[in-house]
């Protein structure tokens, strides 16, 4: 205690005007060109936009306490980012404001826990602080996150803000700051999953207060019952979600653990864990530099100094604390896949930090007691060596990773720009042509987050174009991603020959990534393949005919059955579709061979989507067993069903509502 008298001086106005200088360093960090760097929006970053979106659009008292969708999610940085939207209007710059303004804040916040600590370290309280805001500019991760609009980074900002009030509650003996200690505490469950564990980074900490501060202990009793009863009240609700909806607090657990893969795994997962720092870092271009270690060169320097001179001070609680923090908030993604994960090891960032700042400190320290002299000198070289970080961070951030092409792909930046040349298109046409989009993406949260507010408001139909087609009465624009879908472009060809095709999307190789068609209004409609068969089915379905591959499959082979629909309304329900290969035996009784069911395009152009006029060509596959006798009586017949029930949709004048498509010949064998 008398260390905590000595460092307890009110810093002059030079420590302020530092601290201010470096906090406005930060916020041009974090902040420039906010909204475009890095490019694109990331699926999980879309989600999120998306959940504010309906967030701002639903009473307050009806928000979830935890969301569900994505694997499900804890709510603090949505409902941050709701408010942003609130304030500045939904957008990419007010979704990554909330990460960025996080991202600048952390840098008192850890300042403040420097400060609180710097005592029971036997460390100067001015010096460690300023160090520990400076770290923080030095880091590639830190700016990454602070880019990245998700929940992690708000893990880091509460779990710092957490215990610096509760060393703050200790010193003080105060019921204000231990009250302020469990809000905070009780606040942090609501940021990311990883702060599960934070309670374990008290364990060891609190075990040496009963062996070896019993007095203390007692005196701060009123005071940690309080700061205990507050997290209890700010996290019961959340808590008590979990206790009725236990999946969900397993099932991103579940999907990520490595545990079940055995020992082998977590001893490799360790390893690249613990090299992390001066080794190889995450491997993923989303999080970082593919590779590339959390620390550079000098803040490897003071991190390894803090580290060893924390291990050699282990005896004093505080060393004890902040080695526990780091290995504990560092599980998560020791135990889960892709380690080293930086956004699940976010919350480790913290006390990484704090151990640089150590780890200058005791370097100046260490000069200054052997060389008086040069005291000014060896301060001097301890900012340099952090503003050479510095520049190395920038550098890596704004002159590599922001134009690595790889980015393109990992952060969805193909459908940022398939969205923005979705909307210029409805905007044109003033939402006349019907707009689809294949063989996927209507669904994907990037492209409808770069949808919402478009005027006319936008509405994607889907299909898979490697089974099925869609083709409107009037008007329509068909977005085709080139990599993944082979077949419609050359059908769409076939089927709308009035159409034409250009280049909606590039990749950053000069690759097409996306294609548009379009079909002109009062374009014609071709079916040349067709095999004429109309039927009229119920709820507004009619069967225009059918298309074989093979009008004499051979035992053994594969059978595909195109389905030419028609929607003469709308249908009410999504139907599966069949086909049914059946053989009559010769005394007449009928068995079933072989069939294949399936949603029209295997779910992705659902029945209930179709729309008035328009037609649906869709495929279905069926195998023709080996030990079918070639020759005999067989025929194909198909029909609809609601697959809850399985009752078949009515086809007015056949035999068990179903159609006869053909008799069929099955060919010799090979």
């Amino acid at each position: 205690m008398a260390e905590s008298a000595v460092h307890s001086r009110i810093p002059g106005r030079r420590w302020w005007l530092a601290q201010a200088a470096i906090l406005l360093l930060t916020a041009a960090f974090r902040c420039y060109r906010m909204a475009d760097l890095p490019p694109g929006v990331h699926y999980d970053e879309a989600f999120n936009y998306l959940d504010a979106w309906r967030l701002l659009h639903t009473p307050l008292l009806h928000w979830p306490i935890f969301l569900t969708g994505n694997f499900g999610r804890e709510p603090l940085h949505v409902y941050l980012v709701t408010g942003a939207f609130a304030l500045f209007g939904p957008s990419v710059l007010s979704l990554r404001l909330v990460s960025a303004v996080i991202g600048v804040l952390l840098t008192p916040a850890l300042a403040w826990l420097a400060w609180e600590l710097a005592p029971y370290l036997g460390l100067r309280r001015d010096r460690l602080s300023l160090w520990a805001a400076a770290a923080p500019l030095t880091l590639l991760w830190l700016q990454v996150l602070s880019r990245y609009a998700t929940r992690d980074l708000p893990l880091a900002i509460c779990e710092t803000l957490t215990f610096a009030a509760l060393w703050r509650a200790w010193r003080s003996g105060q019921l204000g700051w231990w009250a302020a200690a469990g809000v905070l505490a009780g606040v942090s469950f609501y940021t990311y999953l990883p702060v599960r564990l934070l309670p374990l980074v008290l364990v060891p900490v609190g075990l040496v207060a009963v062996v070896s501060r019993r007095r203390e202990l007692r005196e701060q009793a009123r005071g940690i019952a309080l700061g205990l009863v507050m997290t209890a009240l700010v996290a019961g609700p959340l808590a008590l979600y979990f206790v009725r909806n236990p999946v969900s607090f397993f099932t991103r657990i579940g999907q990520v653990s490595i545990l079940q893969q055995g020992p082998a795994a977590i001893a490799k997962s360790i390893l690249a864990v613990l090299g992390m720092t001066l080794v190889a870092g995450d491997t993923g271009i989303r999080n970082n530099i593919p590779g590339r270690p959390a620390l550079d060169v000098f803040t490897n320097v003071f991190f390894l100094i803090g580290l060893a001179w924390s291990i050699w001070r282990l005896r004093r609680p505080a060393y004890l604390f902040l080695l526990t923090w780091l290995a504990v908030m560092l599980m998560p993604t020791v135990l889960s896949t892709y380690a080293p994960h930086f956004p699940r090891a976010v919350g480790a960032l913290p006390p990484l930090i704090l151990l640089i700042a150590v780890g200058v400190e005791r370097a100046v320290s260490w000069a200054e007691q052997r060389r008086p002299a040069w005291r000014h000198g060896f301060t001097a070289a301890a900012w340099l060596a952090l503003a050479a970080s510095t520049l190395i961070t920038l550098q890596a951030f704004y002159g590599v990773w922001v134009h690595d092409k790889a980015l393109f792909f990992a952060r969805d930046v193909g459908f940022v720009t398939l969205g923005q040349e979705i909307k210029q298109e409805m905007h044109a046409d003033g939402g006349a042509a019907v707009t689809y989009l294949s063989p996927r993406g209507w669904d994907h949260p990037t492209l409808q987050s770069s949808l919402l507010g478009s005027e006319p408001p936008a509405v994607l139909h889907g299909f898979n174009g490697g089974i099925c087609v869609r083709l409107p009465t009037g008007a329509a624009n068909y977005f085709l991603l080139a990599a993944e879908d082979e077949r419609a472009p050359a059908l769409l060809a076939t089927y709308l020959p009035d159409s034409s095709l250009r280049t909606a999307v590039t990749d950053p190789y000069g690759r097409p990534w996306a294609f548009e068609r379009s079909q002109p209004a009062g374009g014609r409609v071709s079916l040349p393949e067709m095999t004429p068969l109309p039927v009229d089915l119920g709820d507004g379905i009619s069967l225009l005919g059918y298309w074989l591959s093979s009008p004499q499959p051979k035992p053994g082979e594969h059978l595909a059955v195109r389905l030419f629909w028609r929607a003469r309304s709308q249908p009410s329900l999504s139907y599966t579709a069949y086909v049914h290969l059946l053989g009559t035996n010769p005394d007449g009784t009928v068995e079933h061979v072989s069939g294949a069911d399936a949603m029209p395009g295997g779910g992705s152009c659902p029945t209930n989507d179709w729309l008035p006029g328009e037609i649906v060509v869709d495929e279905l596959q069926l195998a023709v067993p080996a030990d079918t006798a070639p020759g005999g009586s067989y025929s194909l017949t198909v029909g609809l069903y609601t697959l809850a029930d399985m009752k078949r949709l009515a086809v007015p004048g056949h035999v068990n509502d179903e159609i006869i498509l053909t008799p069929l010949v099955i060919g010799g064998g090979n």
